[in-house]
């Protein structure tokens, strides 16, 4: 059947994507998928991943898709509300484990597609600024940050924060189109984004919100009040009918949680130790670029001045206020490192841009990436968790002396491909140091979980209960998730002559005292001690 006259019009006026535009996405989607998608069957982290995915297969137990439970901790072991965030991303991990099983690539396929997304806005957002080649450049190095690829709540974990970091990005750079293009749709349309960023993660929605407001006191001239207003409104509406409904709903019960607890509380136990933790650690998790940021930054500062160009001197000038926001505000009242995930956003927008300049022989920015090669060598041991030192020798050399190789490569005819070349370069580069090494974040006592749970749901019906004993603690997210039971709570006296009690998580000091007869299932080292999965006789 021929697509209608419309549809084959519309297709054939679209411009196709240019041979280096296709090359470079070929390459970020390769890189993606060798670093983003090896060894996702490991364990559910207790914290965070595992109470969020916890959180989604109760869902899917008990049809309460409005008000998220839990069980397992937060509050107590039997199932109770989970109102400390928006349930978005409970949503979506649901959706997930609904088509793949209570498996964990379910609980982090989304994640992983998230940062993708936001790789692939980062790319668009830079070639359209700045050229393709600082778009790919911006993406790699967004891709091989080792806060996003390796550590907690990163790209590689399933809980909330890539998600926000993907729905805060594209709301930003929508306002961006909006407000350079003046089209109003595309204000509003980031204003639908922002909403959605608010529906992962609540107030923590705040510092893209301050970077909108930086745009549009940037592009002030540009302003239409309308859609602006329209933008604010639907953001309010998308983001905020949820928060509405829990606090008419529950009141005090819901306000709690998600205000007092989660912004109040932990402002309060920020410090200025803390704060300053999050420039201590950036070695680590913003290297080895952080050793480039420097003096690209300046590079790319004396690059926009020398060509007067207001808009990019405009972009560059918000990309170091954004990323200033970030690490500002949480080094006041934050507590935990993946707070300052949304900053390696503008972080590489503006390294991408930099390595791009070096690679069309700015001189400035080869120094400065020969200034930062040499940096990461002489600085990065400090770092033991990545093994960059002598890729970034290479790499950093390859990008320096790129105009002296491309006018080597032209002798040969190879001069109709540098982007596609460099594209491959960088990404292999990338594959090298980051693919091949990283390990995936755990944390004690989630293997013990994965083999109590997988137990349980092998030898109980689906309805079952599974009693906690006393002295097993909190913390067991992974064990509800991968049991997929409901747990209730039983002391010693009940676990000894309650009939109704069949299967249970005990201590093994608690197994010890047991005087009924049992047959102990399954044992491993948990949080707190030793546990057995213990099976009591119906007789």
């Amino acid at each position: 059947m021929p697509a209608p006259d419309w549809l084959s019009r519309h297709v054939a006026d679209r411009p196709r994507p240019s041979r280096s535009t296709v090359v470079w996405l070929g390459a970020l989607l390769s890189l993606w998928a060798v670093v983003y998608l090896r060894r996702l069957d490991t364990p559910l982290a207790v914290y965070d991943e595992g109470i969020y995915a916890a959180s989604a297969r109760l869902l899917l137990r008990t049809g309460s898709v409005l008000v998220p439970r839990i069980q397992g901790g937060l509050g107590g072991i039997e199932p109770h509300l989970f109102l400390e965030k928006p349930p978005l991303v409970i949503w979506l991990q649901a959706g997930s484990i609904a088509l793949l099983g209570p498996t964990e690539l379910a609980v982090r396929l989304p994640s992983v597609l998230f940062v993708l997304g936001t790789a692939l806005l980062v790319f668009w957002w830079g070639a359209r600024v700045v050229s393709r080649r600082a778009g790919g450049f911006a993406a790699v190095v967004f891709l091989a940050t080792p806060h996003v690829f390796e550590g907690m709540n990163g790209g590689r974990d399933g809980a909330t924060d890539p998600a926000l970091v993907f729905f805060g990005t594209l709301s930003l750079a929508l306002l961006w189109v909006g407000l350079t293009d003046r089209r109003g749709r595309y204000v509003v349309a980031a204003g639908v984004a922002g909403g959605l960023a608010a529906l992962v993660k609540g107030v923590a929605v705040f510092t893209f919100v301050a970077a909108a407001v930086g745009l549009l006191v940037a592009y002030r001239d540009r302003v239409q009040i309308r859609p602006v207003v329209a933008a604010a409104g639907a953001a309010l509406l998308v983001g905020g009918w949820w928060p509405a409904l829990m606090w008419a709903r529950f009141g005090e019960r819901f306000v709690r949680p998600f205000l007092l607890d989660q912004v109040v509380g932990r402002a309060a136990e920020s410090s200025v130790a803390f704060g300053t933790g999050y420039l201590t650690t950036l070695p680590w998790s913003f290297g080895p670029w952080l050793y480039l940021l420097g003096p690209l930054a300046v590079a790319v500062a004396l690059a926009v001045r020398r060509t007067g160009d207001r808009s990019e001197r405009v972009f560059a000038a918000w990309l170091g206020a954004w990323a200033a926001l970030v690490f500002g505000v949480f080094a006041l009242v934050g507590n935990h490192l993946w707070y300052v995930l949304p900053a390696y956003v503008p972080l590489a927008l503006l390294v991408g841009w930099g390595l791009a300049l070096t690679v069309e022989g700015d001189l400035p920015a080869r120094v400065g990436v020969v200034a930062g090669t040499l940096a990461t060598l002489f600085l990065s041991y400090r770092t033991a968790s990545v093994h960059y030192p002598l890729v970034v020798l290479v790499g950093g050399a390859l990008v320096a002396l790129a105009p002296t190789l491309s006018s080597a490569a032209s002798r040969f005819g190879l001069d109709a491909y540098p982007d596609a070349v460099r594209a491959v370069a960088a990404c292999w580069l990338v594959l090298f140091a980051a693919g091949l090494t990283v390990p995936m974040y755990e944390f004690g006592g989630a293997y013990t979980q994965r083999s109590l749970g997988e137990s349980i749901d092998q030898r109980t019906a689906g309805d079952a209960t599974v009693h906690i004993g006393p002295g097993v603690g909190g913390g067991l997210y992974p064990l509800s998730f991968y049991a997929g039971r409901t747990f209730s709570t039983a002391n010693a006296s009940q676990l000894d002559s309650d009939r109704e009690v069949r299967l249970a998580v005990v201590t093994n000091r608690t197994l010890a005292g047991l005087n009924r007869s049992h047959t102990a299932v399954r044992g491993g080292a948990g949080p707190g001690g030793n546990w057995s999965v213990v099976a009591f006789d119906s007789s």
